[in-house]
């Protein structure tokens, strides 16, 4: 069972069966409806990420970042890459590169920018975006990309309705962490002290519980951010937001919410059982 984040693209890797000498079948490439996701959001639906081979790759995308075309200022989000040659570091990166949201037609063999970390000339494409599929043979394994959409569930299963090839197993199942649901124990409704400047960190909680420190879960419930979920430990009347370099040895680390909490919204505390 893989882990990971709740509403963030991810890559996951599923190998094609080689035993005792067994020849892979043919019709190994993924064609639309090859793979489907399953999961407590959503029916079996064919995966809707696209993927496209790059070369000259000099500075590597994050998860979520925003890329554009130089010559068709079309635009995609950034989900994973394989690569088959080169390095990151050595400014010639190749391989296949996984996005979402693709805006429009992409040029051959366009250089790529970076619009979220504002850098150009990261990437160049060797060719436009295969669209709709969502999965790609890359040496003997078929790497499949989920969206951020996709990811938004609390576990989900890709399931392989491809017969022509040998695969090592006919699904994939995922939890996600940090998701709406990942919390236990008794809630209690804060709301922010209304300081801008302190906007990420504080908040006021409307039920007095002394002194006693507690460590539990804080999703928002109002605002843009609704459902966003950290980790936080609550003294007196504040709730701080957990900073990684603050978080325990063998602990898993959540950061700070994606953005500042609006004045005025509210929160869900749950201690941690």
């Amino acid at each position: 069972m893989d882990i990971r984040p709740y509403g963030q693209g991810a890559l996951f890797s599923m190998p094609l069966l080689d035993t005792a000498g067994l020849i892979f079948e043919t019709a190994t490439a993924a064609a639309a409806g090859d793979f489907q996701l399953q999961s407590d959001e959503q029916a079996a639906t064919n995966l809707t990420a696209e993927f496209a081979a790059f070369t000259s790759g000099s500075v590597k995308p994050s998860v979520g970042d925003t890329l554009t075309g130089q010559t068709s200022t079309e635009t995609c989000v950034y989900i994973g890459c394989r690569l088959t040659s080169g390095s990151w570091a050595g400014g010639d990166a190749a391989g296949t590169m996984f996005v979402a949201s693709v805006s429009g037609v992409f040029t051959a063999a366009e250089t790529i920018n970076n619009t979220t970390e504002s850098s150009t000339n990261d990437l160049t494409l060797t060719a436009d975006f295969t669209p709709s599929i969502g999965a790609k043979l890359i040496g003997d394994f078929m790497v499949f990309a989920l969206t951020a959409a996709e990811m938004a569930c609390t576990a989900g299963e890709v399931l392989v309705v491809d017969a022509g090839a040998a695969w090592l197993e006919d699904s994939y199942s995922f939890q996600t962490i940090n998701h709406q649901d990942a919390m236990h124990g008794t809630d209690i409704i804060v709301t922010d002290i209304n300081d801008a400047s302190a906007e990420t960190t504080q908040f006021t909680v409307t039920l007095s519980q002394g002194s006693k420190i507690l460590v539990g879960m804080c999703q928002l419930t109002s605002g843009a951010l609704k459902k966003e979920t950290r980790l936080a430990t609550w003294t007196g009347n504040e709730i701080a937001i957990v900073q990684p370099t603050s978080v325990p040895a063998g602990l898993t680390t959540i950061g700070p919410f994606s953005a500042a909490p609006a004045d005025n919204v509210t929160i869900s505390f749950k201690v941690l059982d």
